[in-house]
């Protein structure tokens, strides 16, 4: 977080401004987040589904086996209809 919200707490956190966050500037935040997405606060920004899907993917991702190229996976997938 900014330094102006490192000692709130995170309930003042998450009603913050986006640009509360570290690198997010108030101009960028207003300017990408409030007005093209519709993203005001830290909270909307943790609530937006985008930021979910990309997080549940990036978590995902750990546990994903990358050793069968496509060409296996869809020979064990027939078989497993077969």
């Amino acid at each position: 977080v900014d330094k102006a919200y490192e000692h709130r707490s995170f309930q003042d956190i998450m009603e913050a401004p986006v640009a509360a966050l570290q690198g997010i500037s108030e101009t960028k935040g207003e300017e990408i987040f409030s007005k093209a997405l519709n993203v005001n606060t830290v909270a909307d920004l943790a609530d937006f589904k985008y930021c979910r899907w990309a997080e549940s993917i990036m978590l995902l991702s750990q546990y994903e086996d990358t050793t069968l190229d496509v060409t296996e996976k869809e020979q064990e997938k027939e078989t497993d209809e077969n």
